[in-house]
Formats: C-alpha cells, structure tokens, sequence
C-alpha cells in the first residue's frame, strides 16, 4: 500500500491486476516444476502410508509421532525445506476440531481402528503442497458413512453451484450444508 500512496496518483494506472492474471497462467517450466513437487509429495505420502499401516499392527502411534514422520518422509524427497505449515493430525472426533495441531505429549493414541484426518503439505525447491486426506483405518460404521457421504455432497453442491457476481460467502454456505 506504501508503494501504491508514493505513485502521484496521476501516474496510477487503475484496471485489472495484470500480475495476478499472469500468475494463473503456468508456462511449461512452473508446470514441471508442480509435477516434480506432487511427485515427491505423492511418494513421501505413500511411504507415510505404508508406514503407518505396518506400525499400527503392533503398537499404537500418537497424533504428533504420524506428523513427524510424515515430515521425515518428505525430507527423505529432497530440495525439501519443511513443512507448508504444521501437519493437522487428528484422530478420531480430534479430526473435527478446526486447526487442530497435536501436541507432543498430550496427542492421542492412533490405533488400527476409526478414522484419520490428515492435513499436511510440504515445501519444496520445486514448490509447495497442500493434502487433506480422510483415511478410515478399519471398516467404517453406517454412522461414519453418512456423514462422509452428506459432506462430500456438500462438496460436490458447492463445486456445481452456479451463482451471480457479487455471491457472498454465507450465500455459498447453503450450498454446502443441503
């Protein structure tokens, strides 16, 4: 905003953001360079998986433990210089508390039963991750099945929903909670 008041306001051009609609557009180089990324991220969260179902047949991991070795996971990728932001590692109802972020000593036991929310991502020279996975560690319940279900036709609503210019987000919200 400094920058914009020093222009003498006869020099300020008004109109489109030029910057962010060229951002939009990838060129062949930022395209490599996202695949490579989700390439890494992708093998870093199969080891995460691989690892985690053999660990939970013979003991249980907490909450904080999955997070850490999801980031040594991803550390083991290469050009990684950490994590996007904290991995949300919630078992269980923690999965539904909003930011949730373990804490080392009072993270809950996961065990080979019930549901996983992981939200992670990873930073790379290449660029940068977000995940959300929702992982069911054993059969769900007709109970849990319903309410996945009701979420993702929220999901698919709003992503179907065609709505005028100038739509606030509490209008959207509707769309969602149907």
């Amino acid at each position: 905003m400094r920058l914009y008041e020093a222009i003498p306001e006869q020099h300020r051009i008004k109109g489109d953001n030029i910057p962010l609609q060229l951002k939009a557009i990838k060129n062949e180089t930022e395209i490599g360079h996202l695949r490579e990324t989700m390439r890494k991220d992708g093998v870093a969260l199969l080891h995460f998986f691989r690892w985690l179902e053999q660990e939970l047949k013979s003991r249980t991991i907490t909450e904080y433990e999955a997070g850490r070795r999801l980031h040594e996971f991803r550390k083991a990728q290469g050009d990684y210089f950490g994590e996007s932001f904290t991995a949300i590692v919630g078992y269980n109802s923690n999965g539904a508390i909003v930011h949730y972020r373990p804490d080392e000593k009072t993270s809950a036991s996961i065990k080979p039963e019930g549901i996983l929310l992981l939200d992670s991502g990873g930073q790379y020279l290449q660029g940068t991750t977000d995940i959300t996975r929702t992982i069911a560690l054993s059969a769900p319940t007709d109970e849990q099945k319903r309410n996945y279900t009701l979420v993702l036709k929220g999901h698919i609503a709003l992503a179907t929903a065609k709505f005028p210019a100038g739509t606030a987000g509490a209008q959207l919200d509707a769309f969602a909670r149907m």
